[in-house]
C-alpha cells in the first residue's frame, strides 16, 4: 500500500477492522461468561410486587476494550503517515 494515498478515511476503516478483531480475540481468550458474571436484585420496600433482576456476564469489559483500541488506533494516524513518508523518502534517495 502506497502511504502517499493512505487517507483518514482508510485508516478508519483499517482501525475498526483491527479494533474488532482484538475484540474477537479478547472474547475467545477471556470468556466474558467467567469474568465476572454477577446476579443482582432489587426489590421495593413499599411495593413488594415489583422487582427488578439484574445480570452482568461482562461483556462491557470486552466492549470497553474494542473502544480503547479503536481510539488509540485513530490516534495514531499521524505518526504511521510521518513514520511512512519518512520511509518513502529514504527508499527514494537509493
Amino acid at each position: 500500500m502506497n502511504l502517499r494515498t493512505y487517507t483518514f478515511k482508510k485508516h478508519v476503516f483499517f482501525s475498526i477492522c483491527v479494533s474488532f478483531v482484538i475484540g474477537v480475540i479478547s472474547f475467545l481468550i477471556f470468556r466474558p461468561d467467567s469474568i465476572n458474571s454477577s446476579k443482582g436484585t432489587i426489590q421495593s420496600i413499599d411495593a413488594t410486587g415489583i422487582v427488578h433482576t439484574q445480570m452482568s456476564y461482562g461483556y462491557d469489559f470486552i466492549g470497553i476494550l474494542v473502544l480503547i483500541s479503536l481510539i488509540i488506533l485513530l490516534i495514531m494516524f499521524k505518526p504511521i503517515k510521518k513514520i511512512g513518508n519518512r520511509e518513502l523518502e529514504i527508499k527514494g534517495d537509493k
